[in-house]
């Protein structure tokens, strides 16, 4: 029974570090470019080797290592702003601002920004991030932290994406929540293929 704790420890629990962060040779649909992240777990040993793939990463467990390989993004995204009735949309530029900014911009070239029109590109290295929710009983939380913040390829995108350097700047426990959401997102992608 004892070493079947240990899996449940490694999705739940344990403290994850990350190690490395190198570029990875799998593909995935959709994606052109994937990573690596090298993570340890100290205070966890696995008994069995355990190997997960699904269309979001790939996830390969050995004793005190996870090595894990995901798509990424290198290119332009959108941060959607949460409160559209605040922004102009200015169509030229192709993005948002807000009103008090926007009310010096000539009428004939801003419209009132809607919920889809209502972004900022960035360019940019992005990592998935998975979203709260809950399937085949593994739950996915809210992120404690909400200074990272979330982007999308168009408005309605479940596939959400966050800066790589983001994850670099925030404190070790925000990494290891991070990494965990990651495991639980491949293995539910994993039991739904």
């Amino acid at each position: 029974l004892m070493p079947l704790l240990s899996y449940h420890a490694m999705l739940e629990d344990c403290a994850l570090s990350l190690q490395k962060v190198e570029i990875s040779s799998v593909t995935f649909p959709e994606f052109k470019d994937a990573l690596r992240l090298s993570v340890s777990m100290p205070q966890v040993r696995i008994p069995r080797p355990l190997q997960v793939d699904s269309l979001l990463g790939n996830l390969s467990v050995t004793e005190d290592r996870i090595v894990i390989d995901i798509p990424c993004v290198n290119a332009g995204l959108r941060y959607y702003y949460p409160n559209y009735r605040d922004y102009y949309y200015l169509p030229a530029e192709d993005r948002a601002v807000h009103r008090s900014i926007g009310q010096y911009v000539d009428r004939k070239h801003r419209l009132a920004a809607k919920a889809s029109t209502c972004y900022e590109k960035e360019e940019n290295l992005f990592i998935p991030f998975p979203v709260a929710k809950k399937r085949f009983g593994i739950i996915i939380e809210e992120m404690k932290t909400k200074s990272i913040p979330d982007f999308r390829r168009y408005y309605r995108d479940t596939f959400r994406f966050i800066r790589l350097e983001d994850i670099y700047k925030e404190e070790d426990e925000v990494k290891s929540e991070y990494l965990h959401r990651l495991i639980k997102e491949i293995s539910i992608a994993s039991l739904e293929k």
